[in-house]
């Protein structure tokens, strides 16, 4: 297994690195990053397995790292290792592929089961930031009432995806001038302005997950 460790504390990677080693078994070779920017130079070979990431550096921050991941097809799964917990934020990022979120303060069980989690294709919250999440998004569905047809849910997957209007029109059977129309009467509705903020909307409100 190939991790990168992405922290601009040094102490902070050489101990994590430590601890890793005795919870998963070998092989396991580490790199590290102190900086946004150099860990997406290292990602670039597509060969790590696993990255730990922190939010809060100097430079490219941690979701500006995770925005570039989303549009690429750099496959590493991504744990989130940092002192934030911010509810938005934890959305935001698992929007974006993270596949785990974790506070510094964790304990050494939970980080165990969050690198098991992600190597087997799941996604893992400790329970007080998964209730913190739900929390926000049952207030989003509470306070918005949206009438999104079959075909505009359709729609809003596929944006999901990085589907092109002309890639979801050959999906859907419709003429890319009827895409770009629902896209744009989705975004009427619920008040957003791009499709990125749209996706974000959907989310929030669990039109999808």
């Amino acid at each position: 297994m190939k991790i990168l460790l992405t922290d601009d504390h040094e102490l902070f990677r050489k101990s994590l690195a430590m601890l890793l080693a005795t919870l998963i078994e070998p092989p396991v070779v580490f790199e590290e990053a102190a900086t946004g920017e150099k860990a997406l130079e290292k990602l670039q070979d597509n060969s790590f397995d696993l990255m730990f990431l922190d939010i809060s550096m100097p430079g490219m921050n941690g979701t500006t790292v995770c925005r570039h991941l989303y549009k690429s097809n750099i496959k590493t799964s991504v744990i989130v290792l940092t002192q934030l917990d911010d509810a938005h934020l934890i959305s935001q990022l698992l929007l974006l592929g993270v596949k785990s979120f974790l506070t510094k303060d964790s304990s050494i069980p939970e980080i165990e089961h969050a690198i098991r989690s992600v190597r087997d294709g799941l996604v893992y919250l400790p329970q007080k930031l998964n209730e913190s999440v739900e929390a926000l998004k049952k207030g989003y569905q509470e306070n918005v009432r949206l009438d999104v047809s079959v075909q505009e849910l359709r729609l809003i997957k596929f944006l999901q995806q990085g589907f092109t209007s002309k890639g979801i029109a050959k999906e859907m059977n419709l003429t890319v001038k009827t895409i770009d129309t629902y896209r744009e009467r989705l975004l009427y509705k619920t008040k957003t302005s791009n499709v990125a903020e749209l996706i974000s909307f959907a989310f929030k409100t669990g039109l999808i997950t």
